[in-house]
C-alpha cells in the first residue's frame, strides 16, 4: 500500500503531464514544406474546399423538400388554428410559436423570393391576428392572459421578420 504522502508527487506529475498535452494541443498546427525545411501554416478547414460542388448537387431536391414542408405547415396551422378556435387546445402550450420560423426557414430553403416571403409573413402576421381574436373570445377573459402574452410576442416576432426581409 502507497503511503499518502506518496500520492501527493504523483499527482503532481499527472497534472504537469496533463498541462503538457494541452498546451501543445493548443499550439498552431505547423507543417513542414517540402521546400528548404522551412515551415508552414495547416490549411483551415474553411478553405479546404469540398470534394465536390455539394451545395448544388442537391438543391433541386432540397427545394422540393422545403416546399413539401410548407405544404405540411399550412396543413398544420389550419389544424391548430381549429383546435384552439373549438376550445380543444390551449394556445399557450407552445405549439403556435415553432411553426411561424419553421415557415420562415422553409420559405428560404425553397428559394423563395423577397416578395413571396414577405407576402408570407404578412399573412403570418395576419393570422397571429385571428389567434388574439381567439384569446380575447375564451370564457373568463377579463384580463390578459397568457396566450395573449404569447401571441403579441410573436406577433411582434413576425413584425421584426417582415421589417428585415423588406430590408434585404
Amino acid at each position: 500500500m502507497m503511503h499518502p504522502s506518496g500520492l501527493r508527487p504523483l499527482a503532481a506529475v499527472a497534472a504537469i503531464s496533463i498541462l503538457a498535452i494541452v498546451a501543445v494541443a493548443a499550439q498552431e498546427i505547423r507543417l513542414p514544406s517540402p521546400q528548404r525545411g522551412t515551415v508552414k501554416d495547416a490549411p483551415l478547414a474553411q478553405d479546404v474546399p469540398p470534394p465536390f460542388d455539394a451545395g448544388a448537387a442537391d438543391l433541386a431536391a432540397d427545394r422540393d423538400l422545403a416546399r413539401r414542408q410548407l405544404a405540411v405547415i399550412d396543413e398544420a396551422w389550419a389544424i391548430l388554428e381549429n383546435l384552439s378556435r373549438s376550445g380543444r387546445m390551449e394556445i399557450n402550450g407552445g405549439t403556435i410559436g415553432p411553426w411561424g420560423s419553421r415557415r420562415l426557414e422553409a420559405l428560404r430553403r425553397a428559394g423563395a423570393g423577397k416578395a413571396e416571403i414577405v407576402t408570407a409573413l404578412e399573412k403570418y402576421n395576419n393570422d397571429l391576428g385571428r389567434f388574439e381574436e381567439i384569446c380575447h373570445g375564451q370564457p373568463n377573459h377579463h384580463h390578459p392572459s397568457y396566450s395573449e402574452y404569447e401571441v403579441k410576442y410573436l406577433r411582434m416576432e413576425s413584425e421584426i421578420w417582415l421589417n428585415e426581409e423588406k430590408r434585404r
